[in-house]
């Protein structure tokens, strides 16, 4: 993503992101018709809403398939869950979307906004997990009455995210994900998920959006926007829920026992 501003037809619009599309190109998916067997792409829009994305001349349960098999696997019970689970899903991509949901309180991926790619490996099927859309996160929730449909909340902040298929993952030990977890995490807090690494890059981004006078040129554009420039306070935000996060990964299934956010 890069931040823009935007103009339409001479008209002043703002401060966008603009994104990348994830689709079959970026993802280098085989497509319908080629050589190697097809490969899928589906997005979770909500609750119990799915697409299959892409051009396809028909869609019937065949492009379905593994989708639906992956949902019964995930409400199956714990013995079947945790014996077959492994066969169809990537592990180690949806533990790594699970510890990134808890870092960022990543609010907006629960049950929605989530892409599910599935390749074609080792003469199988399999599918890994992409978050998308994060505007819910680092503590804004949702509140339909809030005039930009958002609020922030304190209590999250030591709170758990739950998704359903990482809790499930750690809580049944399928392919040691609870040391994965653990191990994972230490790795991440050396990195991208560092008090450094994590005020540097808020540093970086205020820089390019306030010093520019962007942030403040779409403020005076979008003047109920809700907008917020305490970066300092941002930045305070993100090190102490990795410094909660330091204390209960250690042991993430103690973690799961923690309250969950609910909407």
């Amino acid at each position: 993503m890069e931040y823009i501003e935007l103009f339409q037809n001479g008209k002043y619009r703002g401060l966008y992101g603009l994104m990348e599309p994830v689709d079959y190109k970026q993802l280098d998916l085989t497509k319908e018709g080629e050589a190697r067997p097809e490969e899928f792409l589906y997005k979770q829009k909500d609750a119990d809403v799915f697409e299959l994305k892409g051009n396809h001349a028909v869609q019937d349960e065949a492009h379905m398939e593994i989708l639906n098999r992956y949902l019964e696997l995930l409400n199956s019970d714990n013995a079947v869950f945790a014996q077959e689970i492994s066969g169809l899903i990537d592990v180690d991509s949806a533990l790594e979307v699970w510890v990134y949901l808890q870092a960022v309180l990543g609010m907006d991926n629960i049950e929605r906004n989530i892409f599910y790619p599935v390749r074609y490996e080792d003469g199988q099927y399999r599918m890994y997990f992409m978050p998308w859309d994060m505007d819910y996160s680092w503590g804004n929730v949702h509140d339909f009455e809030a005039g930009n449909r958002t609020r922030f909340s304190e209590e999250i902040l030591t709170m758990r995210i739950t998704w359903r298929l990482g809790d499930r993952l750690i809580a049944l030990d399928v392919e040691g994900a609870r040391e994965k977890v653990a191990r994972r995490w230490r790795e991440l807090r050396g990195t991208v998920y560092s008090d450094a690494y994590l005020r540097e890059h808020i540093d970086r981004y205020a820089h390019q959006v306030w010093d520019s006078g962007a942030f403040s040129r779409d403020w005076t554009r979008w003047e109920s926007g809700g907008h917020n420039d305490d970066y300092e306070a941002l930045k305070e935000l993100a090190c102490e829920r990795m410094a909660f996060l330091d204390t209960w990964l250690s042991d993430p299934l103690l973690y799961l026992e923690l309250e969950e956010y609910v909407e």
